[in-house]
């Protein structure tokens, strides 16, 4: 948010002196003339920072706060998302999970590889930039 303070080019434009600030919120309607929502449920939208919010309803959703708390949308369950790091106290058991679907063959490890050693990097590279590669993208530059 501190770089739409600042005048410049951005792939926003900036936020003027006394506009709200952009921002995801959470909140429960509390009037609504929309066939969609009804008084009382959550939702999350991008309302900015502010107490209340008037929408059209684009771009809002219900949310369910019996599922997870309402800021939780905000954070783990909104745009932000998981990171490693919540859960970096259950890696060793996340490795074992893994490694047993491995086993069972349920998780299956997938290469796409670009043979022509070190002359093929740049083809190799547009190939990833495209999306052309299926899981891991090797080059391989040796004898195979």
């Amino acid at each position: 948010m501190r770089g739409w303070m600042n005048p410049g080019a951005s792939y926003i434009d900036p936020a003027e002196v006394g506009d709200v600030m952009r921002a995801g919120a959470v909140g429960t309607v509390s009037a609504s003339e929309h066939c969609g929502f009804a008084v009382g449920e959550h939702v999350y939208g991008v309302f900015g920072v502010q107490e209340h919010a008037l929408s059209d309803g684009k771009g809002v959703i219900k949310i369910d706060p019996s599922l997870a708390p309402p800021p939780t949308y905000l954070g783990t369950l909104g745009m932000t998302g998981m990171v490693v790091f919540d859960y970096a106290n259950r890696f060793s058991e996340a490795m074992a999970d893994i490694a047993g679907w491995m086993r069972e063959g349920r998780i299956v490890s997938r290469e796409h590889i670009v043979d022509g050693g070190i002359s093929a990097f740049p083809d190799a590279l547009l190939k990833l930039f495209a999306g052309e590669n299926t899981g891991k993208l090797v080059l391989r530059v040796g004898a195979g």
